[in-house]
């Protein structure tokens, strides 16, 4: 682990394109404190940018107009207290034929405002209109990534499901969390899936500083051991960065 530390020591800009860091709006932040705090530990693990994705689904029903209020606040806290982090609007949108309602008036919040579009699927199975939606998306421009797919039962069982969706144009992100266990169904399916080159970024999911912290660090490090450093900083920062415009010579060609 120390050679990959050294390794990676100069490595920067890295982007999470999901991360729970808005205070007060779902499970995630709970106060502009915990944000703040949130931002700094990403920027220690490389981070100069977060997409954040306040849960979009019955639960959480976040409003557009309240994340962007909430962006410009958290941004302009951040730079008072000299916290270098750009956070830009996004969602993580449960997976349902109504997304087309809402892009249809005008509330469908895509990741920083670009075609790509944060998709949770349910953690037990496919839903049976998957491939419909996902054709549809893209016939209107847009460019599917699948939340964490590794921690769906059905995918876990039979990773072939999940290929008719990539071969649809459909990206996936995968959990640093999935990768950090080391073992499992997660785990080896995280594996299985990068190995197969279908992965498009590896994000934090951040939910807080304890459990489920904003570190990309650590998966980099697994993902070098596993394919390499190159495939690893295109996970985390060149096809990630994407998304904001960024652009690098080595990014994954996908989308």
């Amino acid at each position: 682990m120390s050679d990959l530390k050294d390794e990676f020591s100069s490595d920067g800009g890295f982007v999470d394109i999901h991360a729970h860091i808005l205070p007060g709006l779902d499970d995630g932040a709970v106060a502009v404190e915990e944000s703040v705090e949130m931002a700094r530990t990403a920027v220690a693990h490389g981070v100069s940018a977060i997409i954040a994705t306040p849960h979009s689904n019955e639960a959480y029903g976040t409003d557009r107009a309240v994340v962007e209020r909430e962006i410009a606040s958290l941004n302009k806290v951040l730079r008072s207290e000299g916290v270098e982090l750009e956070v830009y609007p996004g969602a993580e949108i449960k997976a349902s034929p109504h997304i087309f309602r809402q892009l249809e008036d005008g509330s469908l919040q895509t990741l920083a405002d670009s075609r790509y579009i944060l998709i949770e699927m349910p953690l037990d199975d496919i839903p049976f209109y998957m491939q419909d939606l996902i054709f549809r998306l893209r016939l209107k421009g847009l460019v599917p990534i699948l939340a964490h797919p590794e921690r769906t039962v059905a995918v876990q069982k039979r990773l072939k499901r999940l290929e008719s969706l990539v071969d649809q144009g459909c990206l996936i992100q995968i959990n640093t969390l999935s990768l950090e266990m080391g073992f499992g169904p997660e785990y080896a399916t995280a594996v299985d899936i990068m190995r197969k080159g279908w992965a498009f970024a590896v994000a934090s999911d951040a939910h807080d500083l304890e459990s489920r912290p904003p570190c990309l660090k650590g998966a980099l490090h697994i993902v070098a051991r596993l394919l390499g450093k190159s495939p690893a900083l295109a996970l985390v920062r060149d096809n990630p960065g994407r998304i904001l415009g960024f652009f690098y010579p080595s990014f994954t060609s996908l989308g």
